[in-house]
């Protein structure tokens, strides 16, 4: 009789399935994100964010950015941080709660209508799933009993084993129970194919290449057009980085109007740049800007001027708070990103000479005793090319360029001589060479400067022009001087002992 009895339980078994008055509502299972496309539980998620008022789409189950700010929607309703459209645990089960209470409203109110339970709600699918694996674990029990007859010992182990199974089959009904072994293995998510996102990092940097200081000369309305001020480095390490928001701020008394990022030679995206806060913000990029993992990826800034004046006005670029960046792992979680960078100053006038330095060299002569001042002696050759207008540079007597010495925190006598030779095809009018608009002339200049020979002094220092006087008119009056060039016309470093 018992081998009759565990024969005709499986079958008993599936009589208890099929006659369960209810069930849970519709259970979401997976981790949903960013970039899903067909997916069955998207779409069950739109349907529910569309009853809670928050998503107004087509349920297409494609997770793009109007289910990603509908979930961002319910996370900041429910008060779940961080509210990033991530649809993880947190959500999901806030979500389940909600669909839970009402479909028990509903049955409820079916029961007050008619009189009767309303028919059951299909079960998830992973439910069934789990169903299925247990109903195939109890029909080989069957087959190991009819085997094992003439064992009672092995007859009452397995006797066991399938009520076991039984309760677990009853429990799941009934909701109460926790999952049972073995679980069906669920669909893969972007935290099961890595496991390198909890350790991914995402970093920013200013590129050892970007642009140095140098002056924009606008055209004659005052607009200077798409001129490079900036390159930083996004770096990712054991994950890839979508980028969907970055901020940088433009300061100094030149704040440009647009700002561009180019990935190589291709626009990501312009920004407008706030007047009064110098703010740049690029948002919603992260379909066209992404990093690989562990590769580095240099941006370029670019930007536009406007109303440039006579008199040059600086500006330059900041990586503003980092913390108001957005960028997403694989797995759809937010990186917290590290990491700052600032450009060189930047000047734009409309009017003025411009530099570019071929060579420079510098030598140092200690003195003859300990103590003794020393002689740094520089030669600098350089290109200045006149922009806007004629442009008239001082010569040698009047004091055109003025050296400086740099590296160093004690006194210093600069200025002991300087000296150069007159460029040539430009000769002097009234003790100024006359550089006509358009044209560049070469310069080379010899300084030599005294250096204090104490043991405070020792180190390396290197010298540099530290101020250029020029004029639009062959005089001293209404004269301009540059005090930016430290940053171009320097020579390298040199040995003091």
């Amino acid at each position: 009789m018992k081998i009759k009895y565990f024969l005709i339980l499986p079958i008993i078994v599936v009589l208890i399935l099929l006659n369960v008055s209810s069930v849970r509502a519709q259970v979401f299972t997976d981790n949903l994100y960013f970039g899903l496309q067909n997916n069955s539980q998207v779409s069950q998620l739109q349907d529910f964010l569309t009853s809670q008022g928050l998503y107004t789409g087509p349920i297409t189950g494609n997770f793009y950015f109007l289910t990603l700010n509908a979930v961002k929607a319910f996370q900041i309703k429910q008060g779940i941080t961080p509210a990033a459209g991530y649809f993880g645990p947190m959500t999901r089960n806030e979500v389940n709660k909600i669909a839970d209470v009402e479909v028990s409203a509903s049955n409820s109110e079916a029961i007050s209508e008619v009189g009767t339970s309303t028919p059951p709600v299909q079960a998830s699918s992973t439910i069934q799933l789990q169903l299925d694996a247990l109903l195939k674990q109890v029909s080989l029990l069957q087959q190991q009993l009819q085997i094992q007859q003439s064992n009672a010992q092995q007859i009452q182990g397995l006797q066991t084993q399938v009520q076991q199974q039984t309760q677990t089959l009853q429990q799941i009904q009934q909701n109460t129970a926790p999952t049972p072994t073995p679980t069906p293995t669920p669909s893969p998510s972007p935290v099961s194919q890595s496991n390198f996102s909890t350790t991914a990092t995402l970093k920013v940097f200013r590129d050892s290449n970007s642009p140095p200081s140098s002056t924009f000369v606008s055209d004659a309305t005052g607009n200077v057009t798409g001129v490079s001020v900036f390159a930083f480095d996004l770096k990712t390490d054991n994950d890839s980085a979508k980028i969907d928001q970055v901020v940088l701020q433009f300061s100094g008394s030149a704040i440009p109007t647009v700002a561009y990022l180019y990935d190589g030679g291709s626009l990501l995206q312009s920004a407008s740049i706030s007047a009064s806060t110098g703010y740049a913000t690029f948002t919603n990029m992260m379909n066209d800007f992404q990093v690989s993992p562990n590769s580095t990826k240099v941006i370029t800034v670019k930007v536009d001027f406007v109303n440039a004046g006579n008199n040059p006005s600086p500006t330059l670029v900041t990586i503003a708070q980092t913390g108001a960046w957005t960028a997403y792992k694989s797995d759809g979680t937010v990186y917290t990103l590290s990491g700052s960078g600032t450009s060189d100053t930047f000047y734009v006038m409309k009017v003025a000479p411009t530099f570019a330095l071929a060579s420079a060299n510098a030598t140092y002569t200690a003195g003859t005793y300990a103590g003794a001042t020393g002689t740094m002696t520089g030669t600098f050759t350089f290109n200045v090319t006149a922009n806007g207008a004629d442009i008239y540079l001082a010569s040698s007597t009047l004091g055109a360029f003025q050296i400086n010495l740099g590296g160093m925190t004690a006194a210093i006598v600069p200025n002991a001589l300087v000296s150069y030779q007159d460029p040539t095809g430009y000769p002097q009018v009234s003790g100024y060479y006359d550089i006509p608009e358009g044209s560049t002339a070469t310069f080379t200049v010899n300084a030599t400067a005294l250096h204090p020979g104490t043991a405070a002094n020792v180190g390396s220092t290197y010298m540099y022009i530290s101020g250029v006087t020029w004029n639009t008119l062959p005089q001293v009056s209404g004269q301009s001087t540059l005090t930016y060039m430290s940053t171009i016309l320097k020579t390298p470093y040199v040995s003091v002992q």
